[in-house]
This record gives structure tokens, C-alpha cells and sequence, in this order.
């Protein structure tokens, strides 16, 4: 399910959606056309067999969604993706490949939203298209759009790289210290989750646990992918100058905890759902660093107003910007390929609890969480959070939890 703004924008919008696949290989194209013709009423779709042929095709005509092959002659993929980078950022980037060479894809993650491996069914092939092409709706600003799209990685701890450099070189594979690692930083989660659920691995299951990422990516692999990870966060443009990182991220593992615990707490949940409320609850605020790296002071200010006058943020970032940091949080997170159900969550966690009439949903559940820390109903100042173990403090909770989800929805009322 994608979040109700992008299919209300959707509906609205007169925009005629644009794709571009590009392959050298003709049967590749043609099979293509035959996969894609229930949407050749909605889309305009252009099948190019070269590089230089898609961006001839650009530099006239407005593309949304790229589609191309990595290995062609004259121009590669990773070629032709670079110069879309410099000259047309908002595209939407995706590979469609069969190449199994780990080292050459590894090294053009900062090229690719996402992944797709040959072969491919079109249901599959539609649903990344369609997904992109409704996220477009989500953000109006095209400033912004093209901001986003140019993001390679969120910052992480510098203390996240240290302990991940040290646990991938212990025998055995520390595969539950790593998660721990991994899955109290947002910014790493984000990016492990963008590729083990994009397809090159192998892995065709929805994932959103970063425990079950780390076993399936393996030692040697998920070495190679925080290598990259560090290099892009060295050369990251999203400064934590105005939002102390720290404490954001802190914020972030908080409603996280809290998410989880209050999933824990409802009837006949399922092992995933909580794994889910975690995951969502961790990345539901990365859409902040975005907006006050592009907005600079006047966001910042904009925070600032709202903690001091108890003011709905929301409300504010709608009235003076157009966007909400949901907004632009689930914008990147659906254009690097998470679940629906992450980006569906972000997207809504700063709406009313109106959510939660027809049952506790996963929106629901980070908006109640993001209410407890706001209102002081979990460890907010604690001098240093990055000692607490989350499934402790989980435990802790559940004796109360039902006492602090009454005060986070007396609050919201």
C-alpha cells in the first residue's frame, strides 16, 4: 500500500507519466513492450536501444523513471546513469540488469535508486515503475524532488563505522552484534535495507529487520557495502549542523523502542509486525536532516517555533513550506526501494491519532510513540542512550504501556 498523499496526488495530477528503458539488446525491448502493455494508457514509454539515444531524449523532453541495461557497448549503463546525475538529478534511476558482477554494481551504488535482475515479471516491473511514479506526487517541490533524488546516504555515528570495521573482522560472523550495531543508527539502516531489498542479491522477500539483512547479506558482503556506505557519508552533503545528530538519532531509537513496545502489547500480532513497528519507528524522522539541509535556517527556525510555542509542526512545515519532513522522509525512503509498509508509516506518523479508529496500524503506532518521547513519557535526557539496550527497555515498558499510550492519546485529542 502506498501512503493516501501519493495517491491522492495521484488522482489530481493532469501529468502524464514518462519512461525511458534503455537495453542495446532488440528482443530485450520488445519483450519489454509485451510485459508493459497494460499500462501503454497510462504511461508514455519510450524503448531506446543506446545511451546517447535516451539522453538526446532528455535533453527535450521532461523523463520521470529511467530503466536501463549495465552492460552495452559504446555507452554503459553506468555511463549513461552518470551523466543523468550531472544533468537531469529528479530521474528516477533504476537498473535493469543481468550482470552478476558484485564489484562493478558496488561500485555505482551512489548511480542507482534501485536494482532489478534480469529476468523479470512485469507485475514486478509495474509495481517499481508505478511506485515511482506515485512518489513523484508526494513532493511538489521540483527544487526539492531533485534534491532528494541526488542523496546517496544519510550520516551515521562515527562510533557505528568504528564498531562495524571492528565486528566484520572477528571470526565468527558476529551477526548479532552487528545488527545491534546497525539497527541503533538510522542512517545505516536506511541504506542496508535499500539494498537487500532491491533484487542483485538474490534476495526477493520484503525485508525490514535488520537482523534478518544481516544474515542474508553475509560477512564478506555487508564489509563491501559499509565501505561504500563510509565513503558516500565522508563526501555526505547532509550537514547535521542545525539538527545535533545525536540527539535526532537518539529520538529516533526512543520511538523506536517505544514502537515496538506498543506492537508488542496488541492482539494476535505477528513476529513481522513488530519487527516493522521497530524499523519505522527508527527511520520516521530522517526527512528532518533533508529539510533543514535544503531550507537551511529558516527550517531550523521553523523547529524551533513549534518545540518553544507548542506548536503542530506539521502544520507549520505545510503553512510557510508546502512539505512535511513525513513527506520528504518517506519520498527517499520509497525512492531507495523500502517496503511500502516503512514508507506508508513515515509518510503518515505526524498526522492525529485518527489513525488508530479502526485498529492499531503501523502509522498508528509510530504516531502514538512519537507523541510518548515528545511528551517527556519515555528517557528523553538520558546522558547516554547508546548504552540502553532497546529490548530491555521494551521489557521495562510492558508493564506500563497501557498508562502511557492513555497519556500520549489524551495528549493527541
Amino acid at each position: 500500500m502506498l501512503p493516501r498523499e501519493m495517491l491522492k496526488g495521484r488522482l489530481m495530477t493532469q501529468h502524464t507519466d514518462r519512461i525511458v528503458f534503455v537495453d542495446d539488446d532488440p528482443q530485450v525491448l520488445r519483450a519489454l513492450e509485451v510485459l508493459l502493455r497494460s499500462r501503454k494508457d497510462q504511461w508514455e514509454v519510450h524503448y531506446l536501444n543506446s545511451g546517447k539515444a535516451a539522453l538526446n531524449l532528455m535533453a527535450t523532453q521532461r523523463v520521470d523513471v529511467l530503466v536501463t541495461d549495465m552492460m552495452m557497448p559504446a555507452m554503459d549503463g553506468a555511463t549513461l546513469l552518470s551523466h543523468v546525475v550531472d544533468r537531469h538529478p529528479e530521474v528516477f534511476r533504476v537498473v535493469l540488469s543481468a550482470t552478476s558482477d558484485r564489484q562493478q554494481t558496488l561500485d555505482h551504488l551512489d548511480l542507482i535508486h534501485q536494482y532489478i535482475s534480469k529476468p523479470v515479471s512485469g507485475q514486478e516491473l509495474i509495481h517499481v515503475v508505478d511506485r515511482a511514479c506515485a512518489l513523484r506526487k508526494i513532493v511538489q517541490h521540483e527544487g526539492l524532488r531533485k534534491h532528494i533524488a541526488q542523496i546517496q546516504t544519510l550520516p551515521s555515528r562515527p562510533q557505528t563505522y568504528h564498531m562495524l570495521r571492528h565486528l566484520l573482522t572477528r571470526e565468527p560472523y558476529q551477526h548479532e552484534a552487528i545488527s545491534h550495531v546497525i539497527r541503533r543508527d538510522p542512517g545505516m539502516t536506511s541504506k542496508i535495507l535499500q539494498w537487500v531489498n532491491s533484487n542483485f542479491f538474490g534476495i526477493r522477500q520484503r525485508i525490514t529487520d535488520v537482523h534478518d539483512a544481516v544474515m542474508l547479506l553475509g560477512s564478506d558482503l555487508l564489509h563491501d557495502i559499509v565501505d561504500k556506505f563510509e565513503a558516500f557519508d565522508q563526501a555526505c552533503t547532509l550537514s547535521p549542523r542545525q539538527i545535533e545528530l545525536n540527539e535526532l538519532w537518539d529520538h529516533s531509537v526512543r520511538v523506536a523502542t517505544f514502537s515496538k513496545a506498543i506492537m508488542v502489547n496488541q492482539e494476535n500480532v505477528q513476529p513481522r509486525d513488530i519487527e516493522d513497528a521497530y524499523t519505522a519507528g527508527l527511520l520516521h524522522d530522517v526527512g528532518k536532516l533533508i529539510m533543514v539541509e535544503y531550507f537551511g535556517s529558516r527550517y531550523s527556525q521553523l523547529m524551533h517555533k513549534a518545540h518553544n510555542q507548542s506548536l503542530n509542526l506539521r502544520e507549520l512545515e505545510l503553512g510557510e513550506l508546502g512539505v512535511t519532513h513525513a513527506q520528504v522522509g518517506a519520498y527517499l525512503l520509497g525512492l531507495w526501494g523500502l517496503p511500502d509498509c516503512i514508507v506508508d508509516a513515515v509518510a503518515q506518523h505526524d498526522q492525529p491519532a485518527e489513525h488508530a479508529t479502526s485498529g492499531m496500524t503501523l502509522p498508528a503506532v509510530v504516531y502514538m510513540a512519537n507523541m510518548m518521547d515528545q511528551n517527556e513519557a519515555g528517557p528523553r535526557h538520558h546522558p547516554n542512550m547508546q548504552a540502553i539496550d532497546p529490548d530491555m527497555l521494551i521489557d521495562s515498558l510492558r508493564h506500563d504501556i497501557v498508562g502511557r499510550l492513555d497519556l500520549a492519546i489524551s495528549i493527541a485529542a
